[in-house]
């Protein structure tokens, strides 16, 4: 995995992955296209953003996206197993103009432990990590040690990423 960092031009001191970034610039045009027409058809309706894995970070850099390039309020952005997408500054930036932001973690999933924090990299929003077969789960803001970071590296599975396991999450009520 690339963990090189490049400059996030909507904020000072931002850097997002320069993998991920390059990725999603090559479906970003498609991206805004198809919901900037979804949204001349539904005016009205709420937008929701959601991801796995790759698609996850997509999904971050998506709705910043959708929010300020389209001029549309992004009601909710639902990750799973998300990797970390910038640095500290970019977390904050993203949290503050997306709070309602959820990254779904089933348990000792290695994917959101990626690229690791002492390459610089943080997660934003809130964290909800599921344990015990999708069935129970813990809340935390950002980055913290009570949820998935506490699952020593050496536990991490791949096989926690598979996203059959997060088809059989129990549902969130979060309020919002």
């Amino acid at each position: 995995m690339k963990i090189a960092r490049e400059s996030y031009e909507r904020c000072n001191g931002c850097e997002v992955s320069k993998n991920f970034n390059e990725l999603y610039q090559t479906v970003q045009a498609t991206v805004q296209a198809n919901v900037d027409s979804l949204h001349k058809l539904y005016r009205t309706t709420s937008v929701y953003i959601t991801g796995h894995g790759l698609g996850g970070a997509f999904a971050v850099l998506a709705a910043v996206d959708i929010n300020e390039l389209l001029n549309l309020g992004t009601d909710v952005v639902y990750t799973f197993a998300q990797p970390r997408v910038g640095n500290d500054a970019f977390a904050a930036y993203y949290t503050s103009k997306l709070p309602n932001t959820f990254r779904v973690i089933n348990n000792a999933d290695i994917v959101p432990h990626l690229p690791p924090t002492t390459a610089g990299y943080l997660h934003s929003s809130t964290e909800i990590w599921y344990q015990n077969n999708m069935q129970s789960y813990t809340t935390c803001q950002g980055e913290t040690p009570y949820c998935s970071n506490s699952i020593p590296p050496n536990s991490w599975s791949l096989s926690d990423n598979n996203v059959a396991n997060y088809l059989q999450l129990k549902a969130v009520n979060l309020n919002i």
